[in-house]
């Protein structure tokens, strides 16, 4: 099956569809009016037990339900028996009345999401291409508490930022694919998008949010600051600069042989993968980043070759010419130990993501303060009486 030219009449027919389909989705949507009257009615049915202790039956669920529409209400599909039963009960059989509501609120916030992304999937194909989701991000992010600052000149970088993350956690390596909505919607990052509502943020929660105005100006200076030249490009001298020089040239240079990138150099969308991929190296979507960059012959598995390519470049490194390193048989000893992989001369990235530490395998390869990192990390603290 094709996708019908945009200017075709099935296309057009298909934008008609999908626009009925997301008016009839709007219809039944929780907005604070109904959450309102839906707590309201749960509090009618519930008993306190306790101060502030407020219980309810099943019983009491079935009745609010039907108030509410019944089977065909808005609250049908999360005041029902699963979600009852999902919920811890006491002797009595009853659930707490503020763990179900928080049930509820989660359902409404979940099912707007939904409902907003859809409106950017203008064919209801049931996912979002890169620049469906950008706009998506445009709708919506300058409207979010933590965001209304951002200056107008710096929106379009921002957008271009806040939708790496979902394209690098949600798009399995291949940045023009098309996420599914259904995935979108149940992912942390959107949860962790949505956070920029919230005014009462506190600075460690902001600090720890990729999306924030603060996380953006941090990474963005750095790219700038990088760019010596200031072409908008990062071209391979430039690069090794990030992290004090710490990450190995050999891996950089795989950087700009296996990923497309503009003109011979790196650009923004390129270098914000980057970033993700060393903030989190153990993420499934890390580990396949780089992956493809380690397995140098483009053979599906790391060997002993590809190993030793890594470590003599690691020994040539600036920051480690005058140190004495481990002898590269003990190294890769320690990789396949830690690895187990399937064959015993050959890792695959389904063995580095099996093994809960890829993450490390390639920071022990390619990046000169993570090597280290990793060489003292059973280091046994001094004793009193030393220095």
């Amino acid at each position: 099956y094709q996708t019908p030219r945009a200017d075709s009449l099935a296309a057009k027919l298909r934008r008609v569809a999908q626009d009925c389909k997301v008016a009839a989705a709007g219809e039944v949507l929780i907005g604070n009016e109904d959450l309102q009257a839906c707590w309201t009615a749960l509090k009618e049915q519930a008993k306190e037990i306790k101060p502030g202790n407020l219980r309810l039956a099943y019983k009491g669920l079935c009745l609010v339900r039907e108030r509410l529409g019944g089977e065909s209400g808005k609250f049908s599909a999360v005041l029902s028996a699963t979600a009852f039963m999902a919920l811890p009960k006491d002797d009595a059989q009853t659930i707490s009345l503020d763990q179900l509501f928080n049930v509820v609120m989660q359902y409404a916030a979940v099912e707007q999401a939904r409902f907003k992304l859809a409106l950017f999937d203008t064919l209801g194909s049931g996912s979002l291409t890169r620049d469906q989701l950008e706009a998506y991000i445009q709708d919506t992010a300058f409207e979010m508490e933590q965001l209304r600052a951002i200056a107008r000149g710096f929106r379009s970088t921002y957008v271009v930022f806040a939708a790496s993350r979902f394209l690098f956690y949600l798009g399995r390596d291949h940045p023009n694919e098309a996420i599914e909505i259904s995935a979108l919607v149940e992912s942390k990052v959107l949860a962790e998008y949505q956070q920029m509502q919230q005014p009462d943020l506190s600075t460690v929660a902001l600090q720890d949010n990729w999306f924030s105005l603060s996380n953006v100006t941090t990474v963005h200076t750095q790219y700038t600051a990088l760019d010596v030249n200031q072409d908008g490009l990062l071209s391979l001298d430039e690069l090794q600069h990030l992290n004090g020089g710490s990450m190995s040239p050999a891996l950089l240079r795989r950087l700009f042989q296996e990923y497309a990138t503009y003109e011979g150099g790196v650009d923004y969308r390129l270098y914000l993968r980057l970033v993700l991929a060393r903030r989190d190296p153990n993420h499934p979507a890390s580990v396949r980043f780089f992956f493809r960059l380690l397995d140098v012959d483009q053979r599906g598995y790391l060997t002993t070759t590809a190993l030793l390519y890594f470590w003599r470049a690691m020994e040539a490194h600036p920051l480690t010419r005058d140190l004495e390193l481990p002898r590269f048989e003990d190294v890769k000893n320690e990789i396949f130990d830690m690895v187990a992989p399937k064959d015993p001369y050959k890792i695959t990235v389904q063995d580095l993501l099996a093994c809960n530490c890829g993450g490390t395998v390639v920071s022990i390869l390619t990046d000169v303060d993570g090597f280290f990192a990793y060489e003292h990390r059973e280091s046994p603290p001094p004793s009193d009486g030393e220095d």
